[in-house]
């Protein structure tokens, strides 16, 4: 009996502790709830362990944060402990608000809370006024009255078109005896609308989206306020209806002082405001709707600019006269008021030139920007630029047209000649013409003659090819380096004699030129001057490109006879007149070309019939006539014919690009040429012809050191990578060798081998990874055609980037490849692109 006691006891006292441990309380412990200003919602267990609640979501509440604490108490004797989880709240707008029941788990145990309803008031604050009678009394008023916003635009205007820049402006309130910090307003636009902000960077760079802040003072109902202007400018590039607003974190600061019950105490006396702190506080204001109207239908044949605003277009040219292939400034000068950001550039086609792609200036602080394109002069005469472009004027609700109209004198160049047959410039404009078509308008010209064969192969991978010289170099050491090099250098110097290999070229060409001339009558002698001055050139290893006034210049110290000649060839064919071109002054020129290469010949009194159409290339001595003949696309198919990707030839890739250039496409052409350089970089036919590509590509050239930063890049390139690999190799073997040496001289000349061995296997070794990252990288390629489109993904069907253009010969890097696609980078823009429309520089 007694036991039952007792166990009825024990069971008693541990439900007596289990019901007082699991007591869980929830309340607002913040006191009064003001709207717009902090309040707490605090659990409490008075337990060890801390309780835990999935907060609700409650409309016009907003949770900001959560914090925890814990207590231990000793009463009697007895220790107890008091977990409280607080979380801080929101109320946006007064009202009665009820947080309802909560399933709170506090350890292994879940408890559910009872509701608590709380009433939510206005933060009334004391505040005092001057009266119309000049006397100051205390009045209680809401923060709303204290502190507000106001967002607006100019005049109060409601309808505007897309695309145009409207001002607005938002105002901030404060009174003075409120203390508060201010962040930059928040301008939105409702959901179904878009807007853009003015770019103030150069004005305000701390918040690009607004000019400087602007402070000012006013006074309101007897109060005095605070002002603070922030002004800015939206654009919306949507139409309908747009609804803005502004939203103002304030952060009030309050003091430590004593706290009081009474609603008239001073606004920093406030019950709500005990201690030192800042309290979070947002402005809000908005606007009523605006009307975004579209912009009408363009009529008439102006370009529109993109512009809308009020804007002045003016144009200018660079010279009223130029030479054909030289080059032309056209600018589009622009000032007036709006955005710049929405400024494209048209495509002009103007008859006569050929057209690069534009490039823009934009000068958003002055209100001015500049379009400027380069016009490259395709044939000589007057030519006239008419040009006609619009903006959209929003004021008047109509595109304002401004047109303008320049004469151009085009002289020929002084390097390519036009005679009774026409001019022979390249209109590079029409680059998707018919091969056939571009073979009647181009002849021989410059140093673009082929080499000839058999064509030098070199074995890829380019690392393989210094295995064994650079193995044997090892084993031999520094004697046998020494003497191969010697040999090396001797035998490459022979070999690649310029002079030598231009005259050799010249002889090839002589049979075929004086058989022309033979043929024509002195007074159609004029047709040939390009052949002439070229084949000039080459016999006297003369600069390519001279003119036939220049190489007469430079003759005249060893034939004056020559001289004569080929200035009154020279003058014939500029000013159109023949008196001169006598059959004494035809036989006198025939005598002078043939003796240039002391080889004397025969011409015999015969006439060439019309040539007949090419065969089929086998040779190639044949694929260097049918290219003597202007069968460039023949020539072309038989050298790529004979290209093998395990041993490709410079030679073959610098007679590809001849051929290539002769028939007008350049960018192509650019391609082998650099694809050449870099299998024979130290060739000068390959990079003249491969400047003079560039240059009619508008493009800068290539190894020229006009800057001290140019002379790294130079000296790399000199030298291929596996040539480089071959001085790695003799650095070390330079360095095996001084090792030997200490043991037979003394420090200071084994210790001078072995600085140059090293100096030179790393100096050797950096070139070779430099190379390997940039000019023989496999990802550079080389953009073909002019105008290729540019889609943001792999598909036809995918949208075009028509903001972005690139320039036929510009490079590009290679990103990935998907099928017939590959993803290109040049600068910041990216996008897709067939590969049809690219060729890579280095794919070995």
């Amino acid at each position: 009996m007694i036991r039952k006691k007792i166990l009825a006891a024990a069971l008693a006292l541990l439900a007596g502790v289990s019901a007082w441990a699991a007591e869980i309380t929830a309340q607002i412990t913040s006191g009064s709830v003001y709207s717009g200003l902090p309040a707490e919602f605090s659990i409490t267990n008075a337990g060890s362990s801390m309780p835990r609640a999935e907060l609700p979501r409650i409309p016009g509440l907003r949770w900001i944060a959560q914090s925890s604490s814990q207590r231990m108490q000793n009463i009697n004797g007895r220790t107890s402990y008091v977990a409280t989880a607080v979380y801080t709240f929101i109320a946006e707008k007064p009202g009665d608000y009820t947080i309802p029941a909560l399933k709170v788990r506090a350890g292994k145990e879940t408890h559910t809370t009872k509701p608590v309803s709380f009433k939510v008031t206005e933060p009334r604050l004391t505040s005092s006024r001057r009266t119309a009678g000049g006397e100051t009394e205390a009045e209680e008023v809401t923060l709303d009255k204290l502190l507000f916003s106001e967002i607006s635009v100019p005049e109060g205007a409601r309808s505007f078109y897309m695309g145009e820049e409207i001002p607005v402006e938002v105002k901030i309130y404060q009174a003075r005896n409120l203390r508060c910090q201010l962040s930059w307003p928040e301008i939105a636009a409702d959901a179904k609308s878009q807007i853009l902000f003015h770019d103030f960077r150069a004005l305000n760079p701390e918040n690009p989206k607004f000019e400087p802040l602007q402070r000012g003072t006013t006074e309101i109902d007897g109060r005095a306020f605070n002002v603070f202007l922030f002004k800015t400018a939206i654009r919306p590039i949507s139409f309908g209806h747009l609804i803005l607003t502004a939203e103002t974190v304030a952060g009030i600061e309050t003091q430590n002082r004593r706290r009081s019950a009474s609603p008239f105490d001073d606004f920093f006396d406030d019950p709500f405001f005990g201690g030192s702190r800042t309290v979070r506080h947002t402005l809000r204001a908005a606007l009523p709707p605006l009307e975004i109207k579209a912009l009408p239908p363009r009529t008439g044949d102006a370009q529109f600019l993109g512009l809308v605003g009020k804007w002045k277009i003016e144009t200018s040219l660079s010279s009223a006269e130029g030479k054909v292939g030289e080059a032309l400034t056209l600018s589009v000068n622009l000032r007036g008021d709006g955005a710049l950001e929405t400024l494209k550039a048209p495509e002009l086609e103007l008859p006569g030139f050929r057209v690069y792609s534009p490039e823009i200036e934009k000068h958003p602080a002055s209100g001015t920007a500049r379009i400027k394109y380069i016009l490259i002069p395709t044939r000589e005469g007057t030519e006239e630029i008419r040009l006609k472009f619009s903006t959209f004027d929003p004021a008047s609700g109509k595109y304002e047209e401004a047109a303008s109209a320049h004469a151009v004198k085009v002289a020929p160049s002084a390097a390519v000649f036009s005679g009774n047959s026409g001019p022979r410039v390249i209109d590079a404009a029409g680059t998707a013409a018919e091969p056939a078509a571009l073979q009647e308008k181009h002849t021989p010209a410059g140093v673009l003659y082929l080499k000839r064969a058999p064509f030098a192969e070199i074995p890829v991978p380019l690392w393989r090819n210094a295995l064994l010289p650079g193995g044997i170099l090892l084993l031999l050491a520094l004697a046998f380096w020494i003497g191969v090099e010697l040999w090396n250098l001797h035998r490459k110097a022979r070999e690649n004699d310029p002079g030598l290999r231009r005259r050799r070229a010249a002889a090839g060409r002589k049979s075929s030129l004086m058989n022309r001339l033979n043929a024509l009558p002195p007074a159609r002698i004029p047709e040939l001057d390009a052949e002439i001055a070229a084949y000039v050139n080459d016999a006297l290893n003369l600069p390519p490109g001279s003119s036939l006034g220049e190489s007469a210049d430079i003759a005249e110290q060893e034939d004056k006879e020559l001289a004569s000649v080929l200035r009154t060839l020279s003058d014939s064919s500029w000013s159109g007149g023949n008196a001169a071109l006598t059959a004494e002054f035809k036989t006198t020129l025939l005598r002078k070309l043939s003796r240039l290469v002391c080889v004397l010949l025969m011409f015999g009194a015969f006439t060439l019939s019309a040539a007949p159409a090419p065969q089929k290339i086998t040779t190639p001595e044949a694929a260097m006539t049918a290219y003597d003949e202007g069968h460039f696309a023949e020539a072309e198919a038989y050298y790529k014919s004979l290209m093998r990707s395990t041993a490709p030839s410079a030679e073959l890739f610098y007679n590809i690009g001849n051929c290539l250039y002769q028939q007008g496409r350049y960018a192509p052409a650019l391609a082998y040429y650099e694809s050449a350089l870099r299998l024979a970089p130290r060739d000068s036919d390959v990079l003249e012809n491969l400047n003079l590509t560039r240059r009619k590509l508008a493009l800068p050239e290539r190894h020229t050191l006009e800057s001290p930063a140019e002379a790294l890049p130079y000296l790399r390139d000199s030298l291929r990578p596996d040539e480089w690999m071959f001085l790695v190799m003799a650095g070390a073997a330079l360095l095996f060798v001084a090792l030997g040496l200490r043991r037979f001289v003394k420090a200071p000349v084994w210790g001078t081998l072995l600085a140059i061995g090293a100096l030179a296997a790393v100096v050797s070794f950096a070139a070779l990874l430099a190379q390997n990252l940039t000019s023989y990288d496999s990802d550079t390629a080389v953009l073909l055609t002019r105008n290729a489109p540019l889609h943001a993904l792999p598909s036809d069907k995918s949208p075009r980037l028509n903001d972005i253009t690139l320039q036929p010969g510009e490079e590009v890097d290679i990103v990935e490849t998907r099928q017939d696609w590959a993803r290109i980078r040049s600068g910041a823009a990216e996008g897709w692109i067939r590969k049809e429309n690219i060729r890579r520089l280095w794919d070995f």
